[in-house]
């Protein structure tokens, strides 16, 4: 459970890091001779939303390859969603015991958008 906290926190400071980076700025001269430089702190907040995107989005590969392997009954499985799950499996292993995460997800975002997975002649990149 303490994973999916992990990944509603890092989406609750996106959303806190999302407010424009003018918000942040005063003026102090009467506009005459204020020098407003957002762009550096904008930029640094949406490279840190990205790195944030990058782990919720490991998080949620996880959780689906957790949730495709307990899947009971012989329901027909997508060609990609199987390919995809493979390339998890290969990359972290079935959460069986009680341990930290933080490297599997770390394995898992190095993963996702390292190599295009292919299936049956598609390309399915992350």
């Amino acid at each position: 459970m303490i994973i999916q906290y992990t990944a509603a926190a890092l989406v609750a400071e996106n959303r806190r890091l999302a407010a424009p980076a003018s918000l942040d700025g005063g003026i102090t001269s009467a506009l005459q001779e204020d020098i407003l430089t957002h762009a550096t702190p904008a930029a640094d907040k949406a490279l840190t939303i990205i790195d944030n995107l990058q782990t919720v989005l490991a998080i949620e590969v996880m959780a689906a390859a957790q949730a495709y392997d307990l899947q009971t009954g012989s329901a027909k499985k997508a060609a990609r969603a199987t390919v995809l799950h493979k390339r998890v499996r290969e990359t972290v292993s079935f959460y069986r015991d009680d341990r930290p995460l933080n490297v599997a997800v770390a394995k898992v975002r190095a993963m996702i958008g390292t190599t295009p997975i292919s299936s049956e002649g598609d390309t399915l990149v992350l």
